[in-house]
Formats: C-alpha cells, structure tokens, sequence
C-alpha cells in the first residue's frame, strides 16, 4: 500500500488542529456559506453557532479523507438546512400566544408574559 505524501500533510495537519484554530481560520467562511445557502430569511449567527457546536463535538473524529473546509461546508449545508426547517414548523404549527405583545417582557424560566 503506498500513502501519498499529501495523504500523510493531511493526517498530520488534522491531528494538529485545534478548535480554536478551526473557529479563528473559518468563522468568516461559514458565516458567507450560511448566507448565501440559506438566503435573508435566516439568522446567519444561529447557523454559524450551530456549526461550531458541531465542529466542536466532531473535532477529534475528524477524518482528512477530503479538506477541512469541504467539512465544514458540508456541516454548514445541514444547519442552514435545519433552520430553515425549523422555522417552516414554527412558522405553520406554532400557535401564536396572543399575549406576546412587543414591549412585554417575557419570562423564559416561567414561559409567561409578567
């Protein structure tokens, strides 16, 4: 079996990754793939949040079987892709609470307008 070199940069490179590093290198890119996958209906800061999480979680599992942002790219596709869904199911299913009217505060812990 013979490993190409730039098989061997790849293994290496993702054992050197660090998730800081991930997020410092490619929150700007992820933030414009959102964006642009996901269009002006979606809050682009909930898919980067949501992606990082991710990353964060896949990290260590990460395989350099193809290049870090093709993987990032990918998780970014399926959590522009999960707001959009969510926000379809909120927007048909989800009652409204007529209560909720702009300028009363809202208690999370209590779920109920004071």
């Amino acid at each position: 079996m013979v490993i190409a070199l730039t098989d061997l940069r790849r293994v290496n490179e993702a054992a050197a990754l660090t998730f800081a590093q991930v997020y410092q290198d490619h929150v700007q890119d992820v933030a414009r793939w959102a964006s642009r996958l996901g269009g002006p209906q979606i809050e682009v800061e909930d898919v980067v949040q949501e992606t990082f999480a991710i990353v964060q979680k896949q990290l260590p599992g990460y395989r350099p079987e193809a290049r870090l942002t093709t993987w990032l790219f990918r998780i970014t596709e399926n959590a522009v892709r999960h707001q959009q869904r969510n926000a379809h199911w909120r927007h048909h299913h989800w009652p409204a609470d007529p209560r909720l009217e702009p300028g009363l505060p809202y208690e999370p812990a209590r779920g109920r307008v004071r």
